[in-house]
């Protein structure tokens, strides 16, 4: 069998916490599975978010102590002769094998090997977590087992009740349908001082099956542990014969109940396939154990959830002389997935609905409130930032979805430029017709809006027979429309990862570009009833100093006016949703940025209670905190704008007299500050106008445009140089400023002169900034970055930044962490990622590929890293912090930005910068691979394009340039000169039609 990593004696290496992908196929109810490398390694597990949980979440620090006693445990008594496998008390060889969507733990003993295999049930109508215990009695001694968890949290317990009023919400729990030896786990109705109390029919299952016969089960674990309440042996078991604990008599309610069951053989080998889960009624259960209890049952849904992700990964199929860095390219994508969503198309490909995704909540990050939709074609839960970020690549490798993720962020941007914090996914509104639909079905689709999962609950639980192409049928008939909400603040670099977007898309779309940005008017202006003080409101003194407090305010008008008219989205004088062009949103977004540049011209202000990328120095808003990074990412934006504004555009009026408004104050600039007062007045004005209504639509001419757009560009070279003046050569990532003249009038502060600090260089402004200088001054800055404190020398990686010890605690909590820990000088593989694409993107290959050698997982030792290397970390500790034993140890893994940024760099790798171009009118595709030769297998290299294309080069002499290229279609072979694919077969690649690439390095 082949697993992707194996950890040896995993139990007795640092610890680390990981977890199971929660993707159960889109026929499937996902679970949300937490493991740690203690015990038998299951740590939590539960259904839709931690509330749900089935065994207690805990974070990983607890989970570590507790696991191995309160995870899963096993009993065995051989001859007689009491043994816990996997325990502490034990020594004993054991192994951990990885696979994307199981885990597998091993431990040779004198007598017995045994082997645990833990996956989710795909593809079914419930959910499960599948415990699949082997034993190997080689001498087929006399074997006792009691096998499974010592605590289940009824259904209807949730995870904060339990920690808080566990002994009480006893009082609510039952085990009933233990007679047909499949225990239900409920409370008997919801739990709370309530008026309407209603029975509760959902609950968690639990079985066992030895050669397809269940198993007797223990439900009340004081029959094993007796008195013993430390748990840290079975003493009834050890003490007494199974007949004997069989036959005491078990209470089913008012107890903290368990979930064992109790086998006696001498087999030589013994299987025993277990299964926890949810069921919205004890009934189904009952109706379907025959299936699901048995091996062949198991076996078969076992090898199915390794085929729904081994499906997946294959987009990305990577084959390259190094096994470990081809895997790690599958893993990234998985987890990539996993924050981001995996796009199913439906209706020839007209809509596009992501699956899978979750917010990164796990046992490190215990501070996230994930949540898995416990339906089938779930969709989790996500930040504006992390989704968006995580879907950058998603037209790489699936260029069918077309301007699906492009539409939905632009349309999320609002008027005054910001975002949204939390996006739920997108839900749907049937407008067809409901003559031929079942009347309960119709109904329910007048009456509500839903997700696919939902609807198929629906149909299921009502009894509804309906066809195969049943989703597809009702969502031909459907609008889709994003869900999102306003969450808290609005962080200044969500923004900065829309051209992101762009960039991909015109990267596979370069022929519709420009009909994109003016000939669709078709993009929405989300609307919030969340707004940005004016600062007559936000400007406070406290203790004796002028700060930028609770800058965020909520209308319940506004909140009341988009509730009553059911969405979201910003309307016109006549209350129609009004339709924008691409350029007039990013036009729209370019404006609203640029007159948040700080007093001195420099960054953007951190003007509504959040900072950006670095979420730890959230002190810098309070303090008139500003980001250079976002400067940067600004000029990004509108050289873009000003490369494509070749025609004129219409905008809506506030729009046009805000912009308008700026141009006059650029051309009459006196002084910074003169400037940057009358800019933030015109803002405040502005954000006032268009905060219920905007008015008519208003032309600009492409020459006024062109010039408003130089203008601004020009304002920002200016701060651009004077902050690299203030850098000492180098650019600073963050100012904060005091307020040291300033007039008090009625209550109001009226600012008159700020004084500009600096703080110790990040790496974070240095890798925005490559994106619009010059290759010099990228080589410099590389340089620069090497010899100072943010490389970490011991380790060879980047740090976030060099010591902040000399700053004051008002910066943010990063300032109060420990040096070499989360934002605090510590390796955010992220940012690290961030920059080595950059290094990449600048062609400073020889620079990459010596820093991917101690920077990427797959290069790593696991002593030092501590967990499996193909998964990222959130951060690594760097040798900044006190204990060296952590030095260069990896934690909270996987489900970062760092995925999107690896991928980018892998397409840039194995394909090339600009895939797609119009060179003389005609679409071309080009190869132009930056891959070093050390990754060719015997001069030979293979990937698939498009999720579709097998590519393969051929490369016998480290040769650069590729001369020759076979393309087959089917049974057709077309043979190309050179590296480009032009016209109809470049039409072809993009819309996955071609099966297979040859090129010829020479």
């Amino acid at each position: 069998m082949s697993y992707d990593y194996i950890i040896e004696n995993y139990d007795k290496n640092k610890c680390f916490s990981s977890f199971l992908p929660g993707i159960a196929g889109k026929n499937g109810i996902p679970m949300w599975v937490f493991y740690v490398n203690r015990g038998q390694c299951i740590a939590s597990f539960g259904i839709e978010n931690k509330n749900n949980a089935i065994m207690e979440f805990k974070p990983a620090d607890q989970s570590y102590t507790a696991t191995p006693l309160k995870g899963f445990r096993t009993f065995i008594k051989i001859d007689g002769e009491y043994y816990e496998p996997f325990s502490e008390l034990n020594d004993a060889k054991r192994e951990m094998r990885i696979k994307k969507n199981s885990l597998e733990i091993v431990e040779e003993s004198k007598d017995l090997t045994i082997r645990v295999i833990y996956f989710t049930i795909p593809n079914d109508n419930y959910a499960a977590l599948v415990r699949r215990v082997e034993i190997d009695n080689k001498n087929k001694k006399n074997l006792e087992i009691v096998d499974g968890m010592p605590e289940v949290l009824p259904y209807g317990i949730s995870n904060a009740l339990f920690k808080d009023m566990g002994f009480t919400a006893r009082a609510w729990m039952q085990v009933s349908n233990y007679e047909n030896k499949v225990p239900f786990y409920s409370v008997r109705t919801a739990v709370g001082d309530l008026e309407v109390v209603e029975e509760v029919t959902n609950g968690y299952f639990y079985f066992a099956s030895y050669n397809d016969e269940l198993l007797d089960v223990i439900y009340d674990k004081n029959i094993l542990f007796g008195n013993k309440t430390g748990i840290v042996e079975a003493y009834e078991f050890k003490n007494n014969s199974l007949e004997d604990i069989l036959s005491k008599k078990q209470y089913d309610e008012n107890n903290l109940p368990s979930a064992f069951c109790a086998l006696k053989d001498n087999s030589e080998k013994i299987i025993i396939n277990s299964m926890i889960g949810f069921s919205h009624t004890r009934e189904y259960i009952n109706e379907n154990i025959n299936n699901i209890k048995t091996n062949e049952y198991i076996v078969e849904k076992m090898k199915e959830a390794d085929e729904v992700v081994n499906e997946i990964v294959s987009d990305i199929y990577t084959k390259t002389n190094n096994e470990l860095f081809n895997k790690y390219c599958e893993q990234n994508y998985l987890d990539n997935i996993s924050r981001g969503g995996y796009p199913v198309l439906f209706n020839d490909n007209k809509i596009v609905y992501h699956i899978y995704s979750r917010k990164h909540g796990d046992l490190e990050r215990d501070y996230n409130f994930f949540s898995l939709e416990a339906n089938k074609y779930s969709q989790g839960n996500g930040n504006f930032r992390d989704v968006l970020q995580n879907r950058r690549n998603d037209i790489i490798f699936k260029p069918e979805i077309d301007d699906f993720n492009l539409k939905m962020f632009i349309n999320l941007i609002q008027a005054d430029g910001n975002n949204p914090l939390v996006v739920k996914g997108t839900v749907f509104k049937y407008n067809g017709n409901y003559d031929n639909l079942d009347e309960k079905l119709a109904d329910y689709l007048k009456n509500n809006y839903f997700t696919p999962g939902q609807l198929l609950t629906f149909v299921e639980n009502n009894g509804i027979n309906v066809e195969d192409d049943f989703i597809e049928n009702i969502l031909k008939d459907s609008i889709q429309l994003e869900q999102a909400e306003f969450g808290e603040g609005y962080w200044i670099d969500h923004w900065t990862y829309i051209m992101d977007l762009v960039e991909t898309y015109y990267e596979i779309y370069p022929d519709k570009i420009i009909d994109k940005l003016f000939n669709e008017r078709k993009f929405k202006i989300f609307d919030s009833h969340a707004f940005i003080k004016p600062r007559s409101e936000k400007y406070k003194i406290y203790k004796g100093k002028v700060m930028q407090i609770a800058a965020i305010g909520e209308s319940e008008e506004k909140a009341e006016i988009i509730r009553k008219r059911g969405h979201n989205y910003l309307v016109d004088k006549d209350d129609n949703i009004y339709n924008a062009t691409m350029f007039e949103k990013l036009l729209l977004l370019a404006v609203n940025k640029f007159s948040t540049l700080d007093p001195y011209g420099l960054g953007l202000e951190m003007e509504a209670n959040k900072p950006g990328w670095n979420d730890a120095l959230n002190g810098l808003p309070g303090i008139f905190g500003s980001g250079m990074s976002e400067t940067f990412e600004l000029k990004r934006l509108l050289l873009f704008l000003k490369e494509y504004c070749v025609k004129d555009v219409e905008v809506f009026e506030e729009l046009k007299e805000f912009i308008d408004n700026i141009n006059y104050e650029l051309d009459n600039f006196k002084d910074q500050f003169t400037y940057w007062n009358n800019i933030y007045s015109h803002k405040e004005d502005y954000r006032k106008k268009v905060f219920f209504k905007i008015g008519e639509r208003v032309n600009i001419s492409k020459e006024y445009l062109l010039g408003f757009i130089n203008k601004m560009i020009n304002k920002l070279d200016d701060g651009i140089k004077k902050a690299k003046e203030i850098g000492k050569g180098v650019y600073p990532s963050f100012f904060t400023y005091d307020l040291i003249e300033y007039e008090e009038k009625d209550g109001v502060i009226l600012p008159k002169r700020f004084e500009v600090n600096v703080l110790p260089y990040f790496l974070e402004g240095i890798v925005r900034s490559f994106k619009v200088i010059d290759d010099n001054e990228r080589k410099e800055l590389y340089k620069f970055v090497k010899e100072s404190n943010i490389y970490d020398k011991k380790l060879k990686m980047y740090k976030t930044s060099e010591s902040i010890m000399d700053q004051p605690y008002s910066i943010g909590r990063l300032r109060a962490f420990t040096p070499g820990w989360l934002e605090n000088e510590s390796i955010f593989m992220h940012m690290e990622f961030k920059y080595l694409l950059e290094i990449l993107k600048a062609n400073m290959l020889e620079e990459f590929y010596d820093d991917i050698k101690t920077m990427l997982p797959p290069y790593m030792k696991y002593e030092v890293y501590g967990r499996s290397l193909l998964e990222n970390s959130s951060f690594i500790v760097s040798s900044a912090n006190k204990n060296e034993n952590l030095h260069g140890q990896g934690f909270s893994a996987r489900l970062s930005g760092s995925t999107a940024e690896f991928l980018s760099m892998w397409k840039l790798m194995f394909i090339g910068n600009k895939l797609f171009k119009m060179e003389n009118n005609e679409l071309t595709f080009t190869f132009e691979p930056k891959l070093n030769y050390e990754f060719y297998d015997n001069g030979e290299v293979e990937f698939k394009l498009f999720s579709k294309t097998l590519v393969k080069y051929i490369n016998n002499n480290n040769s650069k340039e590729i001369k020759k290229m076979e393309v087959f279609i089917g049974d057709n072979k077309f043979e190309i000169t050179g590296n480009k694919l032009k016209g109809e077969l470049a039409y072809k690649l993009r819309s996955k039609e071609i099966d297979k690439i040859i090129c010829y390095f020479e």
